[in-house]
């Protein structure tokens, strides 16, 4: 919680499955005064997790909609579909946010996804475009081998050495 909290590190989070990488993410985007945390998710399925999870907790968040592009930004987390992220209604949405509100960070699940499906999945050619605004980037994955570390970095275009965290059991 604490390396989020900091925010000038980007960060990787690789713990196993059900080990609590969504209420980190959820604990320090509460913990954060007019800033919003989106979490972006390279499947629907992970979009319908996330959903529920948060619905579990009864935890605020919004569900961004490409059909009508606002981020109210009275919600500590959005939740969007990678995919909607390399559209224009997004970029949209981000730039007419009110002004005491910042998007400070992307969290995007299951980022490994980006090295298996970067072949096939064109969107996962546009993340690297995500750091347009300067914002943190909160990586999750419970695959990632240290082996990987190297290529993740240069996809998501993340602070070389120890300016990026990496947080693994």
């Amino acid at each position: 919680v604490m390396s989020g909290l900091e925010w000038r590190k980007d960060i990787i989070v690789i713990l196993p499955t059900g080990s609590g990488k969504s209420a980190v993410v959820a604990t320090i985007a509460k913990m954060e005064k007019l800033k919003v945390t989106a979490v972006l998710c390279p499947l629907r399925s992970l979009l319908s997790d996330w959903q529920r999870r948060l619905d579990q907790l009864q935890y605020p968040y919004e569900v961004f909609n490409p059909l009508a592009p606002t981020i109210t930004g009275q919600n500590p987390i959005i939740l969007v579909s990678l995919d909607a992220t390399d559209r224009t209604p997004w970029r949209q949405a981000v730039a007419s946010m009110r002004p005491e509100v910042t998007l400070n960070r992307y969290v995007i699940d299951e980022a490994h996804l980006i090295l298996t499906e970067g072949d096939y999945r064109e969107i996962m050619g546009h993340v690297k475009e995500l750091r347009t605004i300067r914002a943190q980037m909160m990586l999750l994955s419970a695959t990632i081998p240290p082996i990987a570390i190297d290529d993740i970095r240069s996809q998501f275009e993340l602070a070389s050495g120890n300016d990026t965290r990496i947080i693994r059991v």
